[in-house]
């Protein structure tokens, strides 16, 4: 971790979009809410965490190779096309945009893997996909409530 939580909410107040948005902090989070449960000041630190990787994806602007952003961008396609998610596919995915030599090394554990009917490689997909879309694109339609990069009011500037 580059960066502490706090020193993430600090420079995100001063504005250095760039900075946090390329941290490897906001990537390493695992999203298990102890530092949000832990806080004595009640901040919601995992949910800072998840707005700031979707704010890196969608401007892309996430480390290069790095699994993670490449990992949750591929998820989102998937669903988005298909209506579900098909892990071998997006195994096949992930390992082409960051790793693509260790596809050939991990191939012969697919390869046992496919012969015993734990991957398959046939794409899934559910039969209401126009609905899923429709779902998808309403949310998509919220505003987003990722922390402003600086600018924003702080605390005591209400009303002043």
């Amino acid at each position: 971790m580059d960066y502490t939580p706090r020193r993430l909410i600090a420079m995100t107040q001063a504005g250095m979009k760039d900075e946090v948005l390329g941290s490897f902090s906001i990537w390493v989070c695992a999203g298990c809410y102890a530092c949000t449960t832990a806080c004595p000041k009640e901040i919601p630190i995992t949910d800072m965490m998840y707005a700031l990787k979707r704010t890196a994806i969608r401007e892309g602007v996430h480390p290069r190779r790095f699994g993670t952003p490449v990992l949750a961008r591929e998820f989102v396609r998937s669903v988005d096309r298909w209506g579900r998610n098909s892990e071998s596919r997006l195994a096949i995915s992930l390992y082409l945009k960051t790793h693509p030599r260790l596809l050939l090394q991990d191939y012969p554990l697919a390869e046992r893997l496919r012969r015993r009917g734990r991957m398959r490689l046939r794409r899934e997909s559910i039969r209401q996909r126009r609905q899923l879309r429709t779902i998808l694109r309403a949310v998509d339609a919220v505003p987003d409530r990722a922390p402003t990069m600086g600018g924003g009011p702080t605390a005591g500037s209400e009303g002043a």
